[in-house]
Parts: C-alpha cells; structure tokens; sequence
C-alpha cells in the first residue's frame, strides 16, 4: 500500500486494521490526493473498518502503521 500512495503521488504511509484475524480496514496517506490534513494512513483505515463493519467501535481490533501514528491518529484508535 506505500507503494501505491507513492505511485498516487502521496505520502509513503499505511495502515491496515484486523479484528477476528480478518482485515477490516486498510489505507494508505491520503493529504495530498485528497488535500485533506486529516487524511492520514491510520485516520482513513478507521473509516474504512467503519464502513465495512457499519459501526464506530472497533473495540478489540488492531491497527498496524508503516510508521508511528501521530497523536491524532493514536487519540483516533483509542476512541474507536
């Protein structure tokens, strides 16, 4: 998925969350292609396992990064 936010022309970030050993929510930096400062790798995979499982509480799921998460990002994995 970095590779494919490199060849999109954004930030060479990623970030997939699984719950159950199934991936519910994956992404990769999207500030650039979307011209959105919150569009961070870890940020769009919380709303991506959102959608898909149709629910904001992701409690119990775990999220990994190509990188730390900034503290945006980690405040948003605590609240989901």
């Amino acid at each position: 998925m970095r590779q494919t936010a490199v060849e999109r022309g954004d930030q060479a970030y990623s970030a997939v969350i699984v719950q159950n050993n199934q991936i519910v929510g994956q992404s990769w930096s999207r500030v650039v292609i979307d011209q959105d400062p919150t569009g961070h790798a870890e940020m769009s995979a919380i709303r991506d396992a959102a959608r898909r499982l149709d629910s904001r509480n992701l409690t119990g799921a775990t999220m990994y990064s190509s990188s730390r998460p900034c503290s945006m990002c980690e405040a948003a994995a605590y609240w989901a």
